[in-house]
């Protein structure tokens, strides 16, 4: 969190009264992964993404992972923004419980929606290396032109 604020200018490290200064176990509540866009003059009020990746069998027990009021006790300001929460999983979702998911769990991207992130970015540099690999997951659940 101290370099997500030293990039960010935003979640200071500041915990309520009574909390200790510095965290005393390694729990995330719950997030797995940050992502933001940052704001296109430099002021605060950025759009940050928090993540909780879930594979397991126990997968659908943790679309309520993420507590934002439990993440707020340690940060002072807030975020300005509300964050958006995002549950990442390698399974597929029929469109019925992806409904419902979302609804406990914020933006769902299942094994379908990661698959087409990751056709969409295909050419990015950061992604080179993972080129053939993509297409190989990608083959797996988007359906082929034409057919």
């Amino acid at each position: 969190m101290k370099v997500l604020h030293e990039r960010s200018g935003e979640w200071r490290w500041q915990p309520e009264e009574g909390l200790p200064a510095e965290p005393t176990t390694t729990g995330d509540e719950g997030v797995d992964f940050i992502v933001w866009l940052k704001a296109l003059d430099g002021r605060p009020g950025q759009i940050f993404l928090l993540g909780q990746c879930a594979c397991g069998d126990d997968w659908e027990t943790k679309f309520n992972d993420i507590h934002l009021d439990k993440l707020y006790k340690w940060f002072s300001p807030k975020p300005y923004v509300e964050p958006v929460r995002i549950f990442a999983t390698p399974h597929h979702l029929s469109d019925g419980h992806l409904i419902e998911a979302q609804r406990e769990a914020g933006l769902v991207l299942d094994r379908a929606r990661l698959s087409v992130l990751a056709d969409k970015l295909a050419d990015e540099p950061q992604i080179a290396g993972w080129r053939d690999r993509l297409s190989e997951v990608g083959g797996l659940v988007l359906k082929p032109l034409g057919g």
